[in-house]
């Protein structure tokens, strides 16, 4: 989930943004960088925009809650007024702060104990002191603003080669690595070594080193890099498969069969995608085992009862299987021969007062 957050669109971030009305008025010197860093780091934490920060510079003149405090006093402390007005100053003005931030009201809470509220009146009166004699400017505070850098064309790492120059050769070098690596593991895909084992290298002593060599690749290539030949619903996932399994409800209308499996015995609407391979090779498989197909049938039939709004209190549903004939090779007429092949009871499941219950047929038995 952490992965995929991160895939949202800045946009979208914007429009689930929490914000309340400001409840404090943080007072600093737009003068000072120090003030205006501290500005900074405070807004960055205000996360719910509790804060309306607004200059010395701008308010000492317009604004009526600063009439009683000299402009000396407002350069030299930071002050701050909550919304019932009263006036903090300094570390005071911090521990206000954190409270209106919501989030942060414990912090201003270990604030108010006796140690805590006096080392920090010690500290910032500490600072305070070695402010007071000469205003804070870009001389006094040393601050030194950071020099903007050039293109990266002009950042010279060597003689003839700049930062830009790096960042290319790196992006050109990772796409011919994973390009070789992803032609070295292909070499030993099915299709590929199909292909080569009837060509003309057909029993030669190349085959052997190339099969080697793409194995050896493999394993550096799919745990770092994810590059991997893994097939998907090849024949022989199906070997052995002689056997399908349908739900079906025994409700007061008749019969229904589940959309897991059609009435024909042919998939139905639930096996899409990630469903299909959980049905068929999770809950079902070649050989079916009754525990691990009943826990299956549990939450597929929980989900069904779910999504038709009825209650787990008194459910039944029937069990069927339908036997095919494994395939070998390919045969005319063999589908349309196998969903002609007759239902047979399985047994059944049932749910009764929220509580499941199971009474199955050994499949591979039948």
């Amino acid at each position: 989930m952490g992965l995929y957050l991160l895939l949202l669109p800045v946009s979208w971030w914007r429009k689930f943004k929490i914000t309340s009305p400001p409840s404090f008025r943080f007072y600093y010197d737009a003068e000072c960088p120090l003030c205006v860093r501290t500005k900074i780091i405070v807004g960055h934490f205000d996360v719910f925009k509790r804060i309306n920060f607004i200059t010395v510079q701008s308010a000492y003149q317009t604004d009526e809650r600063l009439k009683n405090i000299s402009y000396d006093d407002l350069l030299n402390d930071i002050h701050g007024i909550d919304a019932n007005g009263k006036v903090f100053k300094g570390f005071y003005s911090y521990r206000a702060a954190l409270s209106a931030m919501i989030w942060a009201k414990p912090i201003s809470w270990l604030m108010y104990l006796p140690g805590v509220s006096h080392l920090g009146n010690y500290i910032y009166g500490f600072v305070a002191r070695n402010r007071v004699t000469e205003r804070c400017t870009e001389e006094t505070c040393g601050y030194t603003p950071p020099v903007i850098p050039g293109p990266e064309s002009e950042m010279k790492l060597l003689h003839r080669f700049s930062l830009r120059d790096l960042k290319v050769a790196g992006v050109s070098f990772l796409l011919v690595l994973v390009t070789f690596l992803q032609i070295s593991v292909s070499l030993n895909s099915a299709m590929i070594r199909r292909l080569r084992r009837s060509g003309p290298l057909k029993e030669s002593i190349i085959d052997g080193p190339v099969t080697t060599f793409s194995a050896h690749v493999k394993t550096i290539a799919k745990p770092y890099f994810g590059i991997t030949n893994h097939p998907v619903f090849m024949d022989y996932h199906f070997k052995g498969y002689n056997h399908i399994v349908a739900v079906v409800y025994k409700g007061p209308n008749g019969e229904e069969f589940l959309p897991i499996v059609q009435e024909n015995g042919q998939p139905g609407e639930y096996q899409l995608g990630p469903v299909f391979i959980n049905w068929t090779f999770r809950v079902n498989n070649a050989i079916a085992d009754t525990t691990q197909l009943s826990a299956g049938i549990l939450r597929y039939t929980a989900f069904w009862a779910r999504e038709r709004g009825l209650n787990l209190k008194d459910l039944h549903f029937e069990i069927r299987v339908k036997k095919i004939d494994d395939y070998h090779n390919w045969e005319a007429d063999f589908l349309r021969r196998q969903l002609a092949k007759p239902w047979q009871p399985a047994g059944e499941v049932y749910w009764k007062d929220g509580k499941f219950y199971s009474q199955m047929s050994d499949i591979e038995k039948m």
